[in-house]
């Protein structure tokens, strides 16, 4: 499940911390790409919408020794409609982005999900009216050719996988813009409870729809989706406290090599030269937009009141 992470690093971390940082960033980009193996494998005979319910209540298991340690202070929230917004926003980006990866090639999907960084920028200068320049104009240009290049409309590549995974993306923009709200009063823990709190009833609801019983087997791959989820988004919170966003960021592309190697031995897909092409461009042109971003932060600091909540966010597993 997507969590929000809170980052501690700064540019000057030493180089210990940066190898670790990016040993986190590559073990949690594997963690990750497991979890859509194993989401692939029962997807075989169970619908996507109940493994996205599963993957939710197991979530909840998981994150329920934090409750130990900090009791129900994380609990504790005066937006709690704004939760349920957050919640069925990421409600619905989990399922469409699982039922792309359950269809569609994984180095395909994994590559059109960099795009959700794109849509989030695009989205904020919409409606946040914050100011982009030709630069990360251009970036998004670049980025957005990219996805065109990978998905091709008007021939077979443009496919429902393909849909699913650019609305997915568009989700994760408007999610961010909820999160980018929140974060002004909620902590990172508060988010995460949440999510998970909100989620599981919702994609209960629409998985009653197509609901058969698992069996056995399909709770321990659907546990392994939840488990790969968590502990990637760990890996990558401890990646963000070791060390700067640009150090780390361009670690993610390594999710890309991951799932077309794996996706190859298991499934025997192979990437076609466009996924490689299109997927670079998306990357890079996120690379740069959160370069540009951490630019201007720098040169236009926050006031100290604002920066002790200020938040980072990473992108879905």
């Amino acid at each position: 499940m997507p969590a929000p992470l809170t980052s501690n690093a700064t540019s000057s971390a030493p180089p210990a911390g940066q190898a670790r940082a990016v040993l986190y960033m590559m073990f949690g980009g594997l963690a990750a790409t497991l979890g859509n193996v194993f989401l692939k494998i029962v997807a075989v005979d169970m619908h996507p919408f109940e493994i996205t319910f599963f993957r939710c209540f197991f979530s909840l298991f998981l994150l329920a020794p934090i409750l130990f340690r900090h009791g129900l202070t994380p609990l504790k929230t005066n937006n709690f409609g704004m939760h349920v917004l957050r919640g069925g926003l990421q409600s619905f980006g989990m399922i469409v982005s699982h039922w792309a990866f359950a269809i569609a090639p994984l180095a395909k999907i994994t590559a059109l999900s960099f795009s959700g960084p794109l849509f989030a920028t695009l989205l904020a200068a919409l409606f946040l009216k914050e100011r982009i320049r030709m630069r990360r104009i251009a970036a998004l240009v670049i980025g957005f050719s990219g996805a065109l290049i990978i998905v091709r409309p008007g021939t077979m590549d443009f496919d429902l996988g393909s849909s699913l995974a650019l609305a997915g993306s568009v989700e994760f923009g408007f999610t961010m813009l909820v999160i980018k709200l929140m974060t002004r009063t909620e902590s990172a823990l508060t988010l995460t409870f949440y999510l998970g709190i909100v989620s599981t009833p919702i994609t209960f609801a629409i998985a009653w729809f197509v609901w058969q019983t698992p069996s056995l087997e399909q709770l321990g791959w659907m546990l392994g989706v939840s488990a790969c989820a968590t502990i990637s988004n760990f890996l990558t919170a401890q990646a963000v406290r070791e060390a700067d966003m640009s150090v780390i960021m361009p670690i993610r592309f390594t999710r890309l090599i991951f799932a077309a190697l794996i996706g190859y031995l298991l499934f025997f897909e192979v990437p076609g030269i466009y996924t490689w092409i299109g997927g670079t461009m998306i990357f890079g042109a996120s690379i740069y937009i959160a370069y540009r971003e951490r630019k201007v932060k720098q040169s236009h600091p926050l006031p100290v009141t604002t920066t002790v909540k200020a938040k980072a966010y990473l992108p879905p597993v």
